[in-house]
Parts: structure tokens; sequence; C-alpha cells
């Protein structure tokens, strides 16, 4: 009789408890690097001669990993920097988007200005809620970068440029 009475207070006590803990349970953020060039950190965006420089197309490089939009939308980060304390003017990040995963639209996308900071590394973040001020993200399920352009007549060196969505 203990026994039986032992065993049902343990199981109404672990179900109580699973129950208590599923309450407060928030689902951390899924987090994406978007370049997939592992062996060549940093990503370096080539300057030009002359300012605007080039356009580098990582579609193109094969270098872009696609990431999921969740239904919050997305978060992005970079860390990069300058071949000079010149290097600060506008960085480009172009951004696509699909509803399947493969057919990216040419028409719709959205762009996020970086300015990098010369010389020093540093962290920059943008935060794209589910239907961004330009109304291009709307439903769709997939995003990725397109490409990266900047004005600069130096370089930009990228160590990290990771999305995050939950």
């Amino acid at each position: 009789m203990k026994f039986r009475f032992v065993f049902i207070a343990c199981a109404v006590l672990s179900l109580c408890m699973g129950l208590y803990g599923q309450q407060g349970y928030i689902q951390g953020p899924n987090i994406y690097p978007m370049l997939t060039n592992t062996t060549d950190i940093p990503f370096i965006a080539v300057g030009g001669g002359t300012s605007p420089g080039p356009s580098t197309n990582l579609v193109g490089l094969g270098v872009v990993r696609p990431f999921q939009i969740g239904g919050r939308g997305y978060a992005m980060q970079i860390n990069c920097s300058g071949t000079n304390q010149t290097t600060t003017t506008n960085l480009t990040i172009t951004i696509e988007y699909s509803i399947n995963g493969t057919d990216y639209a040419t028409n719709l996308f959205t762009t996020w200005i970086v300015q990098p900071p010369g010389t020093n590394f540093m962290p920059c973040a943008t935060n794209n809620p589910q239907t961004d001020v330009t109304g291009v993200m709307g439903n769709y399920a997939m995003g990725r970068i397109r490409s990266i352009h900047h004005t600069n007549t130096g370089s930009i060196f990228i160590t990290n440029l990771q999305v995050s969505t939950r």
C-alpha cells in the first residue's frame, strides 16, 4: 500500500513539474553564417582603383548560404573593417527572397547599408521584422545575400556575416 502511494505521489509530482516547466519556454534563435568560404577568413570585398568600388556578386562566387526567415523576421550582423582609415563610406548588402529556397526573386530585395569603421573591426547589426519598411519580405520563406557593393577605393575585410531568426 505504501509503495502505491509513493508511486502515485511521484507520478503526480512529475506531471506537475513537467507542466510548470513548459509555461516559460522561449525558443532560442537560429543563427546562420552567411559566407561559406571558411578557408578565406576574412572575406575580402575588393576595392577599386577609383570610387565607387566594384560589386561582389556572392551568388556568382558560390560563397553564400540561404537562411530561413522566422515568424518574427530576421536580424543580420556583420563584423568588418577597411584597408585604411578612409575606408568609411557605404557598404551596401543586398538581400533577396524566395518562396521555395530555389527560385530567388530578382525584382524584390532589401538593401542594408553599413558604414565601415576605417581599420577597426566593429560589429554592426540590423533588424528586419517580418514585413520590413520596403514591404518586400512579406511571407517569403527563405532569404540570401545576393551581393555586397561598396564605394571605397580600398578593400573591406569581413570576418563575420550572420543572420539570426526565431
